[in-house]
């Protein structure tokens, strides 16, 4: 690959030196001036790259005693899944210098959406070696790290109760996930809690009523988080009102364990308004 050197005194000829049977080609600039990236060297960063990839852009003029602005693009699929410094698509040489840098960091989403790749393209007509194709623009592909989100046909729960600080079970049950369809990443469960986790923590019989054993839909946002929607497809009542005891709760998802956290909450005075918490972890094989 050639390597392409600014002038810093002014030199109006190609000078060609040779020492020690090494070449140095020294280039002279255009008489406006000219802009060339450093390397087109395509480059590859991980999604979690907190530094990214930084490219080198060159200034070649005779004399930058005032500050010089050239400016560039930055196109890809998928513009959510970087930031660019500078951010004005403009990169600016301070006087007396002759190298400037626009850098791209790409943003660390819990999605799998594959990977993007990023073109750089400088964009005045003065761009590239002496203003032609060559080291105008480069290619940066951003990996995905995450995992995609398969969801199993069964999980095994466990299930645990926080009383004033002190964590109790757990209590395990089987659940299996049914897809709601025309909802985006949404579940049904029709036995969250399970009975056996009810029995235990409260000593209530709850054979054949699902009320107490949770029933619920799970949808996994974009970020990864999980929200619930009451169900109560039974018409359980209670003071003569419809009564789904899940009314709500939080808990995320992680796609590359298959792993739900999911924290619960009821309608009443079963556990919440006691200040009890219940924890249920759902895990596959």
């Amino acid at each position: 690959m050639k390597t392409y050197l600014k002038l810093t005194i002014m030199i109006f000829a190609v000078v060609l030196m040779v020492s020690c049977e090494e070449e140095i080609t020294v280039l002279q600039p255009l008489e406006s001036g000219h802009v060339q990236l450093q390397t087109d060297a395509n480059v590859s960063v991980p999604e979690n790259d907190e530094d990214g990839a930084s490219f080198e852009v060159q200034l070649g003029i005779t004399s930058n005693a005032e500050g010089y602005t050239a400016n560039f693009e930055v196109t890809s699929d998928d513009d959510t899944r970087y930031t660019v410094t500078p951010s004005n698509g403009e990169i600016y040489f301070a006087p007396n210098t002759y190298e400037a840098s626009i850098t791209i960091v790409p943003v660390d989403n819990i999605k799998s959406d594959g990977s993007v790749k990023v073109t750089i393209t400088l964009t005045d007509d003065n761009a590239g070696v002496y203003a032609n194709d060559e080291l105008n623009s480069v290619e940066l592909t951003i990996t995905d790290n995450d995992c995609p989100t398969v969801i199993a046909e069964e999980y095994t729960a466990e299930v645990y109760l926080t009383v004033s600080g002190t964590v109790y079970g757990p209590k395990t049950h089987t659940v299996t996930p049914v897809e709601i369809p025309g909802m985006d990443n949404t579940y049904y469960i029709a036995n969250l809690w399970g009975t056996d986790y009810i029995n235990w923590a409260f000593g209530y019989t709850t054979a054949g009523v699902p009320k107490y054993a949770y029933e619920t839909l799970l949808t996994i946002e974009e970020d990864m988080s999980v929200t619930f929607t009451p169900q109560n497809t039974a018409g359980l009542t209670y003071g003569g009102q419809p009564d789904p005891i899940a009314t709500g709760g939080t808990g995320t998802y992680a796609a590359c364990d298959d792993k739900w956290t999911l924290y619960p909450e009821d309608d009443y005075w079963f556990i919440t308004a006691n200040g009890y918490i219940t924890t249920v972890i759902l895990t596959s094989e």
